[in-house]
């Protein structure tokens, strides 16, 4: 159902709009209204701008200020997640009370000092250890060399060039200059898969020549500058990065001792976000920089807890409360929340997925509820698959606390696991497997329907209950025209297609099953009537009759559409029975083995293969189930097109919060 929806309007001394803001937030029912764009009644009540004053001013600086504490939090928690001991904080409930307690900002920044500290640290050691690396990967070169070549520039006699070559070209190139110059010397120091590195010497008055000879060659020229043997600075240079990573670990295991920390900075993001909430709310509500002004969206469960709360401020003088007059407000501008039970509650974000419903539509979650319910079931139906489902759901919720997101997901699966039980009841199924004929000699009345001797049974229910979902989508077409006084849509649009579907089920069981020719005869004249209305119908509110029997006659070709429909619905048999007959097949599969291989990798064989089948046949249902009800139900009568309601609530990033308005 969707829950009534009511717009409260409240008026406050600038000073306390942030306790009214706390309170609002503690709530987390309400909507804040962007009254700056929206309502009309600060543009008449406040005498000037309410959108550039020193208050919002203000606002503004301290939303910069709290942005740049957020990304200190943020920045210190990914450096201790990432550098020290892992640490998993379980997200767990918490009050809003519990957090402000936990949090005290000036030890809380002298933690992020420390972890800042430990990362401009850690930062430089890096940034030192990839400076020594490509060094130490030039010296490696060149380590072969057992002279400083520093000293060569001050000798007036000999010149000394360390040149890198093209390995094809060196051999070739170091032979020419044997050649051509006397006292020429040569050393190959190191070679890898393209280059080779080669130390020569000439006499001073070929220097000049020999350069040119290398840049002709292609050779480059090292420019070395450095003191000492590079075999001396390539173990000097290792000397230092093995210090380096003595620093690099001290800091991890300073950085671990901050890990238990984590929590305290998970609960001030947690609080610091909260903050920045209530700012953003300031700057998109109204003050003249005395008197600020909110208007409130609340639903019907919660506003009575809303009401309460404010209430308990309006007598302390903080607040005044009014509800908003919204009878002549458009119904896109309310936003949607849903008011059902428990059972229906998991439901609800399947209808999301498609669209939310407009204000004044019908909440189509309950209808479309126990007809997934049962699809989901007849899709699986397998004893063993479900209680696997029954069994991790469970398991999860007990041990869990998932994002409230999250929450009703898990929750959708475990109630589905119920009739997926049932129907591997129905159909005897266990893994695949048949139960048994008899358990101490009592009978068992399973299968009650069997997929391999009643595939003409499973196929007439599954369009059985494909026509009883029809029927269902076509009555809810009606109650909507109903609610909306379109009386001639709603025999059109509903009741007419309901005459014309079950004239012709009338006439099918009269006809061909019971062989009752007045239940045909009856079928037949539902059928004509309910056509004839389909046809004419269109004629009775419009002035061009012509144009109007035209589109009476176009709607009734819609009939063909409805077959379509029905057919859709044979896909419950079809995957019912080719997901047990897949499990069968993996059974008798594994039962050919050798008995040695059958207990060994047989085992392995069939948890691997059913856990394939479990996986597919959930998400087969889950996707066909979703479509029947999308296409053949939805399409009857729903068209969506509304928005949630956003409620004004902490980030819950890292923890769920106590929903005060449940909670009170």
């Amino acid at each position: 159902m969707i829950s009534k929806m009511t717009r409260f309007s409240l008026l406050m001394r600038e000073k306390n709009s942030e306790i009214v803001l706390q309170t609002l937030q503690e709530l987390q029912a309400v909507e804040i209204v962007n009254t700056q764009l929206e309502s009309e009644f600060p543009k008449r009540f406040f005498f000037q701008s309410v959108v550039e004053t020193k208050t919002n001013e203000s606002i503004q600086m301290q939303l910069t200020k709290l942005k740049e504490k957020i990304l200190r939090v943020q920045q210190a928690i990914t450096f201790v997640e990432r550098n020290g001991k892992s640490v998993k904080v379980k997200r767990r409930v918490l009050s809003f009370g519990e957090i402000q307690k936990a949090v005290e900002e000036t030890s809380l920044f002298e933690c992020i000092d420390q972890i800042e500290q430990l990362s401009f640290e850690r930062e430089e050691l890096l940034q030192e250890m990839e400076t020594l690396r490509e060094r130490e990967n030039f010296f490696s070169l060149w380590r072969s060399l057992d002279v400083d070549m520093k000293r060569f520039s001050h000798y007036a006699t000999v010149r000394a060039f360390s040149v890198s070559f093209d390995k094809k070209v060196v051999d070739l190139f170091l032979k020419e200059m044997h050649e051509d110059f006397d006292g020429f010397h040569s050393e190959v120091l190191s070679e890898n898969q393209n280059d080779a590195q080669v130390f020569l010497l000439v006499r001073a008055k070929y220097g000049e020549e020999l350069r040119g000879r290398i840049e002709k060659s292609g050779g480059q020229i090292l420019s070395y500058h450095e003191k000492g043997k590079p075999l001396e600075n390539y173990h000097i240079l290792q000397k230092q990065k093995e210090r380096n990573q003595k620093a690099l670990k001290k800091i991890q295991k300073r950085t671990m001792s901050l890990a238990e920390d984590v929590e305290t900075l998970y609960l001030a993001e947690e609080n610091l976000l909260a903050e920045k909430e209530r700012l953003n709310i300031r700057l998109k509500t109204n003050t003249d920089e005395s008197i600020r002004y909110i208007e409130i969206w609340v639903g019907e469960l919660d506003a009575q807890n809303v009401h309460t709360a404010l209430q308990k401020l309006a007598d302390k003088n903080m607040v005044v409360i009014e509800e908003v007059d919204t009878k002549e407000m458009e119904v896109e501008k309310y936003p949607i929340q849903f008011r059902n039970n428990r059972l229906v509650q998991p439901f609800e974000n399947l209808t999301a997925m498609y669209a939310l419903p407009k204000y004044d539509e019908i909440d189509p979650t309950p209808w479309m509820t126990p007809f997934y319910f049962v699809f989901f079931g007849m899709m699986v139906a397998d004893i063993g698959y479900g209680l696997v489902l029954l069994f991790a759901t469970t398991l999860a919720l007990k041990t869990q606390v998932f994002k409230k997101s999250f929450l009703n997901f898990v929750k959708f699966f475990q109630i589905l696991s119920i009739p997926t039980i049932i129907w591997g009841f129905i159909y005897s199924s266990f893994f695949g497997a048949n139960l048994p004929k008899n358990i101490l000699s009592i009978p068992l009345p399973f299968p009650l329907i069997s997929t391999t001797r009643d595939v003409n049974t499973i196929l007439i229910l599954s369009l059985a209950f494909g026509f009883l979902q029809i029927l269902t989508g076509l009555g809810l077409s009606s109650a909507l025209h109903l609610k909306k006084k379109n009386y001639v849509e709603m025999v059109t649009e509903g009741f007419a297609w309901q005459g014309v579907l079950i004239g012709g089920l009338m006439y099918v069981l009269g006809e061909m099953i019971l062989g009752n020719s007045g239940i045909a005869k009856l079928g037949i004249v539902l059928a004509v009537l309910s056509t004839l209305c389909i046809i004419l119908g269109p004629t009775l509110q419009s002035k061009k009759k012509g144009r109007a029997l035209v589109k009476g006659l176009y709607n009734f070709y819609g009939i063909s559409g409805y077959i379509g429909d029905l057919v859709s619905y044979t896909r419950l048999m079809a995957l019912g029975i080719s997901g047990g007959s897949i499990a069968a097949a993996f059974n008798l599969l594994v039962g050919f083995l050798p008995t040695p291989l059958k207990w060994t990798i047989g085992i392995l064989l069939i948890v691997v293969l059913q856990s394939l089948n479990l996986f597919l046949s959930y998400l087969g249902a889950y996707v066909h189930s979703a479509r029947l009800q999308y296409v053949e139900f939805f399409g009857k009568f729903y068209q969506g097109g509304g928005r949630a309601l956003e409620p004004f609530k902490m980030a819950e990033k890292h923890f769920n919060f106590e929903n005060k308005s449940e909670k009170e």
